[in-house]
């Protein structure tokens, strides 16, 4: 399941139990998460028929022991009835890669721009667990590799400490020249496996 259509399905629950106490029909609503995607959601009755699918923004169906029925809200409507709802919503998981000079730990000036945007998304999460993934390319043997590759992912872990970011909360570890981006022949020179891949949730 792809995570905006979990997001929504969490949503819709969420709204269930907002709604349920108070009126004789459940509303579901699908809410784009942060980043704007957009997921799906499936709305029955309890007996599993009657089956809606909705897949746009702010779309919405009622449903109770008599059918399910689409509803029209608007985004200021959603906003204001579960503000509270939207805003407990879990931060969705996301995946980042950085690029180093060759033969060095020092990030590419374009990563190191990036890195600004990897630290703002970790930094909004009240809680948050990062895997900080190092490689390299295949210029070099497996004894020089290895350690660089963990010596990548050590520098940004430290860089997001420096940041003030949770030390017990970034695990970095090294991948050497295993798992590259592009495939390459052995000696061969790849910007693109000279990196970090950064997992944060």
């Amino acid at each position: 399941m792809a995570a905006g259509q979990l997001l929504a399905r969490t949503l819709a629950a969420l709204v269930i139990l907002t709604c349920g106490a108070c009126a004789q029909r459940d509303l579901f609503v699908v809410v784009p998460d942060s980043d704007g995607h957009i997921g799906s959601i499936t709305v029955s009755k309890p007996d599993g028929t009657g089956g809606r699918t909705l897949n746009t923004a702010y779309a919405a169906a009622s449903a109770s022991e008599s059918g399910v029925e689409d509803t029209e809200v608007s985004q200021q409507e959603v906003e204001t009835t579960f503000g509270q709802a939207i805003a407990a919503r879990p931060v969705p998981p996301r995946k980042f890669v950085l690029y180093f000079l060759s033969d060095s730990e020092n990030l590419t000036p374009d990563s190191i721009a990036k890195f600004e945007e990897v630290f703002a998304d970790i930094a909004r999460r009240p809680v948050y667990e990062v895997e900080v993934v190092g490689h390299t390319d295949r210029a070099a043997e497996d004894r020089y590799n290895d350690p660089l590759s963990l010596q990548r992912a050590e520098r940004v872990r430290q860089m997001l400490v420096d940041r003030g970011l949770e030390w017990d909360h970034i695990f970095a570890t090294g991948r050497g020249e295993r798992d590259p981006a592009i495939p390459t022949d052995d000696g061969v020179h790849e910007p693109l496996n000279r990196r970090v891949e950064v997992d944060v949730r």
